[in-house]
């Protein structure tokens, strides 16, 4: 089945491994979201960098090995700083800027900054400004990660929101001088403490800031307090984020975004547990039609959950999921459930697998046999309007707990998917 065929919209998340009062705070170190270290930071399966100061260009590459796939010159009229690009020799563009939800307004380029035009010549033409003015990233394709190159001004609080078409949108907040003391939730701190009123201190009042733990194609930023600059090394050379991975092919001045190399039949995705945080692996199968074309994805956790996330497309796609997680002697533990994200379905409740599942996978713990068209066929549709042999459709193959100890039980559950899921545990 062509990609065509699929509804744009269709989305599945598995909610399921949850113990009731663990998902919420995943709590702050150094005031930064925890997360979970990317499984692969590298090499990336697609890169696409921001350079600004002296030349201001994107550049998309491809794997390690494809190398650059082309680059978008960024300019700005000569009388003012709104933003010109591309020119039509540089179509398509890899980054369409933006400015959501409010009518006339542009985004500028000035001296190195990305920001809205709310004056014509001057640092405000290249600020986003507080409250409210927000700039949009479109991207070429799903990215799993970024690092953003800020300048703070006035106490900065930035919100990121980032979407997958067709998925769920999540966020993200950094806060800076002031802003960022004695303040409570996940963010990321920005010059702690550090106050700037000036209109530009060089590196001293940038950031990078990293951020993952979703999968995306749209990044809004917008100004909650204070004012930011988009920039991609314009000012110098800001301190690498200890978070943000380094070595050969990664940027460390500029601005990316990156999606990590993906997810095949080969190598499975896994994601180490540390304190609550559970521990997943993630085996993908031949498809249904018989192929296993590499994918995008990112998988992540938090408190005690975890979020696997990948791109639209694919509901051919099947999956085993391995999660091994801790729950308090005593605690409740919520029941796993599907949610395919679609109009009048409600969330399903999985239950054991039927028999064709165990009869291709005869060892539950350890057998990851595809099913083919002909076993699929007697499964039933978890969701709706997926245009046959393709279905959406989990179940449970096997769930234990452990003895306790120190307090403590240890959960597992596998999980058999097929579809095109977003799932979260």
């Amino acid at each position: 089945m062509s990609p065509s065929r699929i509804p744009t919209t269709r989305r599945t998340a598995l909610v399921g491994l949850s113990i009731v009062g663990l998902l919420c705070g995943a709590g702050v170190v150094a005031g930064q979201a925890a997360s979970a270290t990317p499984t692969s930071p590298a090499p990336y399966t697609n890169l696409v960098t921001l350079q600004t100061g002296s030349s201001n260009v994107v550049t998309s590459y491809g794997s390690t090995t494809e190398g650059v796939l082309g680059s978008q010159v960024l300019t700005s009229r000569t009388n003012d700083c709104t933003a010109t690009w591309p020119t039509s020799a540089q179509k398509p563009e890899i980054i369409a800027f933006g400015v959501p939800g409010v009518a006339g307004k542009v985004a500028g380029l000035r001296a190195g900054s990305i920001g809205v035009v709310d004056k014509l010549t001057g640092e405000s033409c290249a600020q986003v400004n507080a409250p409210g003015e927000s700039l949009e990233l479109a991207l070429p394709a799903p990215m799993s990660s970024a690092v953003l190159d800020i300048e703070v001004q006035k106490d900065a609080v930035i919100t990121a929101t980032l979407t997958l078409t067709g998925g769920n949108s999540v966020t993200r907040t950094l806060r800076s001088g002031q802003a960022a003391l004695n303040a409570t939730g996940d963010f990321f701190a920005c010059r702690p403490g550090q106050t700037s009123s000036a209109p530009n201190s060089g590196v001293t009042d940038n950031c990078r800031w990293f951020i993952d733990g979703a999968l995306f194609n749209r990044i809004v930023l917008t100004a909650d307090q204070g004012q930011f600059s988009l920039e991609g090394g314009g000012d110098g050379a800001v301190p690498v984020n200890p978070l943000e991975p380094t070595g050969t092919g990664w940027p460390t001045t500029m601005t990316y975004f990156a999606a990590a190399a993906g997810l095949n039949c080969t190598t499975p995705a896994t994601l180490t547990g540390t304190g609550t945080i559970p521990t997943v692996t993630i085996r993908r199968v031949t498809d249904l039609n018989g192929t296993c074309a590499t994918i995008p994805y990112s998988l992540t956790g938090a408190g005690g959950s975890f979020t696997f996330n990948k791109p639209l497309g694919d509901t051919y796609a099947q999956f085993y999921i391995d999660a091994a997680w801790k729950a308090a002697v005593g605690q409740d533990i919520a029941r796993t459930t599907v949610d395919y994200l679609q109009t009048g379905v409600a969330p399903v409740e999985l239950d054991w697998c039927p028999a064709v599942v165990y009869t291709r996978n005869g060892n539950l713990t350890t057998s990851s046999v595809p099913l083919t068209t002909e076993d699929a066929a007697s499964l039933p549709d978890q969701g709706t309007g997926t245009p046959a042999p393709a279905k959406e459709f989990a179940c449970i193959i096997s769930s234990a707990s452990s003895a306790p100890s120190n307090g403590y039980i240890t959960v597992t559950q596998r999980i058999y998917l097929l579809g095109d899921p977003i799932m979260r545990g």
